[in-house]
């Protein structure tokens, strides 16, 4: 993954105490405002800081490639999700989580069609010196996978961060940002729906807005950690859950944070993109 390594000088202000979960939330917020050189050096520090979890490993390899892909990079985005790709043919390979496999072909898929689509206008009729070396990079022979519909990737979000939580958790799911209100709102709802089905409590919503305005607290935007952590509490819940939608093109990602609300700390994170 040499085309990714960053300076060290550039990561000497990250805390070195920030959990994996802590950098991938702070990477996440910076992606999605289009602070993509700030992403990348927390993804750099997830993978400095943790070479030997391959769990980590192939996360922030996987979004690096994503960030490059965002910034039109395609011959470095395609070689480092080839690179990631080949970790799942290697011993050990089918331990690793399936989810950024497929994602991985995914955005390979879109990758490509966008190169057709420019080669189609006549934008682009020789391919520059790096795609042409990335192309002669032998794809493993896994077959394409297609986008998570919805509902699977909710299911998937839910269970993810639910893996963080103590059992028998009482959950606020306090506020899901996106563009379209009734997305943010069926999204929360189905949210809620599952941890149900998972064995979890949860406080009504309509009651968090109230205390939300008790408290003074604004319940519609983002929620930092500490204020979804104060609403939680006051509704007597032992977690907050928070997330963001973020639409990319044609693909949308679902980012959620877990919460404890007697401390505030980030105990569970969770991403799907369908």
């Amino acid at each position: 993954m040499a085309l990714f390594l960053l300076s060290c000088a550039s990561m000497q202000n990250i805390p070195y105490d920030y959990s994996p979960e802590q950098l991938i939330q702070r990477a996440q917020e910076a992606s999605d405002r289009n602070r993509f050189n700030l992403a990348l050096q927390f993804y750099q520090a997830l993978l400095d800081r943790n070479p030997d979890n391959l769990v980590w490993v192939v996360n922030a390899e996987y979004e690096i490639a994503f960030i490059h892909y965002r910034q039109r990079n395609f011959g470095v985005a395609r070689a480092g999700l080839y690179a990631l790709l080949e970790r799942y043919e290697e011993p050990g390979g089918e331990f690793l989580p399936e989810k950024f496999r497929v994602l991985a072909h995914v955005v390979l898929g879109r990758i490509a069609e966008r190169e057709t689509q420019r080669f189609s206008r006549g934008r682009w009729t020789v391919p520059e010196p790096q795609d042409q070396a990335v192309a002669a990079t032998p794809v493993p022979e896994i077959p394409p996978a297609e986008p998570a519909r919805v509902g699977d990737a909710l299911e998937r979000a839910a269970g993810d961060v639910s893996r963080h939580l103590p059992a028998g958790s009482r959950i606020a799911v306090l506020y899901v940002s996106a563009l379209d209100q009734a997305d943010a709102d069926f999204v929360a709802d189905e949210i809620e729906s599952i941890l149900h089905r998972l064995g979890f409590s949860t406080v009504n919503r309509s009651d968090l807005r109230g205390i939300g305005e008790e408290l003074d607290l604004v319940m519609a935007g983002e929620l930092d950690g500490y204020t979804s952590a104060r609403i939680g509490y006051a509704a007597g819940a032992n977690v907050s859950l928070t997330g963001r939608i973020v639409i990319e093109g044609d693909l949308h990602r679902l980012n959620l944070w877990a919460f404890d609300t007697s401390t505030a700390v980030l105990i569970g994170t969770a991403f799907e993109e369908f």
